[in-house]
């Protein structure tokens, strides 16, 4: 019996299609995610990403091959004909890009594939509120907000080019109109790491442009388990204005929602410390 299919999982609807759903359902683990399968990604202790363990999928990664254990991720990568760990850019998740099923719905619908590897981390500083937005699909979508010293597990997608370049779209950073920027965070204001005791250099973020929700007393709302939003709000916005030094950086604002040090993040060449 084939369990790691995405439907066998209850991780088979994507909010593109059924918006009532959003965020849609999270994994509860690291894994891959790899045509309609998510497999299992055991982390090595104090090893690299790349060198963490995978399931194989029945009739392995590559075409005529039988699956027959666990190999490493940039194994099983190459084997697919997949960009390798080093080669893609790592993205914080705080909504709908956390659920499988949408990540799919988004490559596949543009001929692109939709292996990518979705790794559990511990992050520190950010705190996930409802965006001052409905969308066009019909639902209030998640944005992060500044939390400094609160910790808390997200996972990171590792995109390649072509994956985030539609990501990228999909959240309408290069639209004057879009909804979101996308940030590099730094690693000494937002400390991430891995299950494996690795921790990353900087990841990028998406954060939205017409802020987050507040409660009325000027906090935040934070999102609970299930819940609706009127369209009708305060804002607390998370700007994308210019900082000082020579990297894109982010200190998106939280409560209270005055300045920033963000900056939105070019298309550039990956991380390469993963």
């Amino acid at each position: 019996m084939d369990d790691r299919t995405l439907e066998a999982l209850g991780l088979s609807e994507a909010p593109r299609e059924h918006p009532l759903i959003y965020p849609g359902a999270w994994p509860t683990e690291s894994g891959l995610l790899h045509q309609n399968r998510y497999l299992r990604l055991k982390a090595m202790e104090n090893r690299r990403l790349a060198k963490w363990m995978v399931e194989q999928p029945p009739g392995g990664f590559r075409a005529g091959k039988t699956g027959d254990g666990p190999v490493p991720l940039n194994y099983a990568l190459m084997s697919a004909n997949q960009t390798l760990v080093g080669d893609r850019f790592p993205v914080i998740s705080v909504g709908s890009n956390a659920c499988p099923a949408q990540l799919r719905h988004k490559m596949e619908g543009l001929g692109v594939s939709s292996t990518i590897p979705m790794v559990k981390a511990r992050v520190t500083g950010i705190g996930i509120g409802v965006s001052a937005y409905v969308s066009p699909l019909g639902y209030v979508s998640s944005s992060p907000f500044h939390t400094p010293g609160l910790s808390r597990d997200l996972f990171i997608t590792w995109l390649d080019a072509a994956q985030l370049e539609i990501v990228d779209a999909s959240e309408g950073i290069s639209d004057p109109d879009g909804e979101y920027d996308r940030v590099l965070l730094p690693p000494e204001d937002f400390p991430m790491a891995l299950e494996s005791g690795e921790l990353l250099g900087g990841a990028y973020l998406y954060v939205h442009r017409y802020g987050v929700l507040h409660d009325g007393s000027g906090d935040p709302v934070r999102i609970p388990a299930s819940a609706s939003f009127s369209p009708s709000c305060s804002r607390s916005p998370v700007s994308s204005e210019s900082g000082s030094g020579t990297h894109p950086r982010s200190s998106a604002h939280g409560p209270a929602g005055t300045g920033s040090s963000a900056r939105r993040a070019p298309v550039c060449s990956p991380t390469r410390d993963v």
